[in-house]
């Protein structure tokens, strides 16, 4: 059983803390799996295809997104964002595979989804098996999005123009939903579009934001304020902790914010169990 991840720096000294503590938890909770963080001088050991010559000028983000499509393509498993943590093993992924018969699983946004048919399914955490068929087209479509779009503004997204020119408004309004900054989230795009016009299998999902022990209900629960959210994560538990937590860039800058203001990660805190021991 394979974990995938990416870190756009082969400096260990780049990788932030709460980054490391996600992989702490991981080799934890998750040492059934072989675990591989690939840097960008190991691109080319785990990824036999060829990388386009566009790639190094890609944003990191989009680096992250060909990558995690390129191995999941060709080898399977499940690939985790390095900022996701997680506090027990991931047994229930496998599961929910088998349950589902799901060659793809993962979580999708109800906050983004408009047609509960096509749910927009998110890339921070994907379980497939090898060679699937959403996967490969999935991979063929972001591929092509950055290959010929990867240097666009966020705010002006020439992928969102070239997929109304050719569909027309009323399809490309289908496929956006109500995804925001479409220019970052080309491969959310990309999906919809296999999806949809391609008819490529949809993956099963689970709602990141309300589904019961979810990767989000650390926000959900303080009403979305992340200070408040981070802050609980510091101080002891007084309640179980959730199987899995997903953290973004602007977590993490909380976070240094609460710590250079002299807020303490507690010891028997969730922060606390994989920050002490580093």
């Amino acid at each position: 059983m394979l974990i995938w991840t990416y870190w756009d720096s082969d400096n260990d000294s780049d990788i932030p803390r709460l980054v490391s503590a996600c992989m702490k938890s991981w080799k934890q909770h998750a040492g059934d799996h072989v675990i591989t963080m690939i840097r960008p001088s190991g691109i080319k050991t785990h990824i036999r295809r060829d990388v386009p010559k566009e790639f190094v000028n890609w944003k990191p983000q989009f680096k992250a997104d060909w990558i995690r499509l390129a191995v999941l393509s060709e080898h399977g498993g499940i690939w985790l964002d390095a900022s996701i943590l997680i506090t027990r093993d991931l047994g229930y992924i496998h599961e929910k595979q088998r349950w589902m018969r799901a060659p793809v699983y993962g979580y999708h946004l109800d906050g983004y989804t408009v047609d509960g048919n096509f749910p927009v399914f998110e890339n921070w955490l994907i379980a497939a098996v090898r060679d699937s068929a959403t996967i490969n087209a999935w991979f063929a479509e972001t591929e092509f999005a950055f290959t010929r779009f990867a240097n666009d503004s966020d705010k002006e997204d020439l992928y969102d123009r070239y997929l109304q020119e050719k569909f027309g408004m009323d399809v490309y309004l289908q496929l956006k939903q109500k995804i925001d900054i479409s220019g970052y989230l080309k491969m959310h795009m990309a999906l919809q579009k296999i999806m949809q016009i391609d008819g490529a299998p949809v993956p099963r999902s689970d709602a990141a934001e309300f589904y019961p022990n979810g990767p989000y209900m650390y926000v959900y629960e303080n009403n979305w304020e992340m200070k408040k959210s981070m802050q609980k994560l510091m101080k002891k538990a007084t309640q179980e902790f959730y199987p899995i937590y997903k953290f973004n860039g602007y977590s993490r800058i909380v976070l240094e914010e609460l710590l250079k203001e002299g807020e303490i990660i507690e010891e028997g805190s969730l922060l606390g169990k994989y920050f002490h021991s580093q």
